[in-house]
């Protein structure tokens, strides 16, 4: 499956599952609920890094653009600042803080190789990191989840486990 094609189902099936919680739930997400539940519009960049690979999604929430536009580029840990530099101008109406961006691609480096995932967000923005290609099978892990290549099934797993995460953060 192409890479744009995974991404944009992978878009609804993450919304699908947001839809499905209950309000209750759903506060848990707040103040970041836009940017947790991929709320449309928005803007997905797609970025391949290697050495180590990470797989790095992107997403802005521009109200001025067309929802659902991907981009995919292949760049090196090397040229962050450049890359950087390219998605604070790309997106400057959203006025998204360049140290923040910074730090959230160098967590994407940073993710042990024995996470499947990592999310973190800012105002606006929405990082999703996979430190494998999520469409192809293949985990050190044995658990069945780790070996799920469906957009939508990956979707589901990380919806609920940033749920789960959030809920358990305001409830302890």
């Amino acid at each position: 499956m192409r890479l744009t094609d995974w991404i944009f189902a992978f878009v609804h099936g993450l919304r699908y599952e947001s839809h499905k919680a209950e309000k209750e739930e759903l506060e848990f997400l707040e103040p970041f609920s836009k940017e947790q539940m991929l709320t449309p519009p928005c803007q997905i960049e797609a970025i391949q890094f290697s050495q180590p690979y990470r797989l790095v999604l992107l997403f802005f929430f521009d109200k001025q653009k067309q929802d659902l536009l991907i981009h995919i580029s292949q760049e090196k840990w090397s040229h962050r600042d450049s890359t950087t530099k390219k998605l604070i101008s790309k997106n400057s109406t959203l006025r998204i803080n360049r140290e923040d961006l910074e730090k959230i691609i160098e967590r994407c480096r940073n993710y042990p190789e024995k996470l499947i995932y990592g999310i973190d967000f800012i105002k606006n923005l929405c990082c999703i990191c996979f430190t494998r290609d999520p469409r192809q099978k293949g985990s050190p892990f044995p658990w069945a989840f780790n070996y799920i290549t469906d957009p939508q099934k990956t979707a589901e797993m990380i919806f609920h486990l940033n749920l789960d995460q959030a809920s358990t953060y305001f409830t302890s």
